[in-house]
């Protein structure tokens, strides 16, 4: 069991005993569920209610069992669309390959040589040398030339190789899923058969349209194998006289053969053979066995001449391996059709059944003669739009190849002679027309998988316009919400941006002035730093000026020569206590001098001290004035940044109000 299985069935299981707990949302059992402010008489009424039924636990078990069983069945599909859903959403995203895009159908004319009737006639057809134009040369005196151009010409010197190129295209697109339609066209004996089927000996590079596309759908199986699982059906059928004919039946095979309408295949034959094939050699087998069973007969102008419309169909299935359920199967058709040419009885010399079948071929060629027309009108807006699709067999069964959805190739086939020439221009003039019908091919997937791809392209759109509601609604909230700005909300916008200015003058002033006051009190500083250094130089005038050093080293050098002089004077009075009175005299004059020398000295330490101290005292000032000065810089730079940052905001959300002031 898969893990999102086993998660829902532990949910179920996890309900069950929920249920037979009989416990209330509220956590609490249901008889002892909190009383609630009840109407008075419903409580009576209440009781007097009959009790409801209740499952037993073996059935609520067994219900809840098949609802998990149910529910793991849906999650396993939903993982299953989880790994396809991408790959679907990736391919319709994909708009050449989904969307219904209008093509016209390519028209490629291939003009035989002459044959062995027609051998000494003029050839009245000339290919150009570009591939694109041809020209028909007058018959007659009084007429011109007539010339066509049409997606590839072929001339008489072209192989069937050249012709196959020009089914490059169409077969990638029958590979990709798309229906595709390849129809020869012209008068008896023009080479549409051969030009279709080719020849029937070993040599390969006489072979024609369809069994170079067998060889190439096999190798296009081959080569995508591993990703993809492929399966080939064919399916032959022959429009005889406006009979349809299963050219694969068994013998004395009484199905009668119906035209039915398919929903996802479009026109199809009911009770057709359909033969599932797995090699190119099987499918050579059975188109072998069609032909043999083909209606041809001889005729004047052919001798194997078609008296019947065949259709080949080759039906390719294509699934992704991965995918089992079957979402990403395509299925596309690949009609390859021999028209019966168009005859005149003159030219053949037709008579009973080939007459018959010569009246009935000209006439289902009319009929799509008719159809092309109609379509070139309304395609052009006229006609009353009616399309006689089902005027004839062929024209229904070339419904989906004719402006429905189908790649459509035509293979013009002419004959150079000159007594064809009126029925090669007829070829040409039809072919001319044909090109001017637009189809609309898509992919043909299955029912389920075209079902969940629609779903997935409504989804696409519907996201992308979801954004665009989303960023128009974005833009009409924006739009309302200026609208709501009236001119009260913007005067007062503006008296608080008048004062949001007035606050940042009032700074600027306030840090000028404070600039000033620390410009004037640093040169205040300067001023008394350099009268101190005057005080210094007087002092020292008489002395010479120390090499190094301060003003206290000098103080104390006088100090010392003070201290000489007292300790002398010191000694001097000593000396006279010994001596006579005159010598005492002098040493007491000795000892005056002394102490006039030490109030001296006291002053000039004091000056010193005086001075120090001034000198340090402006030091420490101009370092806090710098520091002021930094900090106040910083907090002007500060007020200015948030000015600047509150104008951007308001500029942001009213540039109005910013434009008028």
């Amino acid at each position: 069991m898969r893990p999102c299985s086993l998660r829902v069935v532990c949910l179920a299981i996890g309900a069950h005993c929920h249920v037979a707990n009989q416990k209330h949302p509220w956590g609490t059992p249901r008889q002892e569920r909190p009383n609630m402010a009840e109407p008075e008489g419903v409580g009576a009424l209440q009781d007097h209610q009959p009790a409801r039924p209740v499952l037993s636990r073996q059935r609520s078990a067994r219900q809840l069992w098949r609802l998990a069983m149910s529910a793991a069945r849906v999650a396993g599909m939903l993982q299953h669309f989880s790994s396809v859903i991408p790959k679907l959403e990736a391919e319709a995203g994909d708009k050449s390959s989904l969307s219904s895009s209008d093509e016209a159908i390519n028209v490629v004319v291939r003009v035989r040589p002459l044959n062995d009737r027609e051998q000494g006639q003029d050839q009245l057809v000339r290919p150009s040398a570009q591939q694109s134009e041809i020209e028909v040369l007058a018959s007659a005196a009084n007429e011109k030339p007539k010339r066509f151009t049409f997606d590839r010409v072929l001339g008489p010197e072209s192989t069937q190789a050249d012709v196959f190129q020009s089914m490059k295209v169409p077969m990638a697109k029958f590979f990709a899923g798309f229906n595709v339609c390849v129809f020869a066209y012209g008068q008896t004996g023009s080479g549409k058969t051969w030009t279709m089927l080719g020849s029937q000996t070993e040599e390969p590079e006489l072979a024609g349209v369809a069994p170079r596309a067998i060889a190439q759908l096999f190798k296009f199986v081959d080569k995508h194998s591993a990703e993809t699982r492929a399966e080939v059906f064919v399916s032959v059928l022959e429009i005889y006289n406006e009979t349809l004919k299963d050219l694969l039946a068994s013998r004395g095979s009484t199905a009668k053969l119906e035209i039915r309408e398919d929903r996802l295949l479009g026109v199809v034959v009911r009770n057709l053979t359909l033969t599932e094939v797995t090699s190119a050699e099987s499918v050579g087998l059975i188109l072998d066995r069609a032909m043999a069973a083909r209606a041809v007969g001889e005729t004047s102008m052919n001798l194997r001449s078609s008296r019947s419309h065949m259709i080949f169909t080759l039906t390719l299935h294509q699934q992704d391996r991965q995918d089992l359920a079957g979402y990403t199967k395509k299925v596309s058709r690949l009609n390859l059709v021999d028209l019966a040419g168009s005859e005149r009885a003159k030219s053949t010399g037709a008579t009973g059944d080939r007459l018959k079948e010569g009246a009935s071929i000209n006439q289902s060629l009319s009929h799509l003669g008719n159809v092309i027309n109609a379509l070139v009108k309304t395609a052009q807006g006229g006609g009353n739009g009616h399309i006689p699709f089902r005027s004839s067999k062929l024209t229904r069964l070339l419904q989906p190849s004719l402006g429905g959805n189908s790649s459509t190739l035509m293979i013009a086939n002419c004959s150079p002679a000159e007594d064809s020439v009126s029925e090669t221009v007829s070829t040409l003039r039809f072919a001319n027309r044909a090109k001017q019908v637009q189809n609309k091919a898509k992919v043909n997937f299955s029912p389920q998988s075209q079902a969940i791809l629609d779903l997935t392209g409504a989804n696409l759109q519907l996201k992308a316009k979801v954004k665009s509601l989303e960023h128009n609604l974005e833009v009409e909230r924006c739009r309302r919400y200026l609208q709501s700005v009236d001119s009260g909300s913007e005067s007062k916008l503006a008296g608080r941006i008048r004062q949001l200015e007035a606050k940042a003058s009032a700074e600027a002033t306030r840090a000028a002035q404070l600039e000033q006051c620390l410009q004037t009190q640093g040169e205040a500083t300067l001023r008394l730093l350099a009268s101190a250094e005057d005080v210094q130089d007087d002092d020292a005038a008489d002395a010479a000026p120390p090499a190094a050093g301060s003003f206290a080293d000098a103080a104390v050098d006088l100090l010392e020569d003070h201290l000489t002089a007292a300790g002398a004077a010191r000694d001097g009075v000593v000396t006279s206590v010994e001596q006579p009175s005159g010598a005492g005299d002098q040493a007491l004059s000795s000892g005056r001098a002394s102490a006039g020398l030490r109030d001296g000295l006291s002053a000039i330490q004091q000056a010193a001290s005086h001075r120090e101290s001034i000198a340090s005292a402006g030091l420490s000032s101009r370092t806090e004035l710098r520091a002021l000065i930094a900090a106040m810089d910083d907090e002007r730079e500060s007020l200015l940044e948030y000015i600047d940052n509150l104008l951007a905001v308001v500029m942001d959300r009213c540039p109005d109000v910013l434009e008028h002031r």
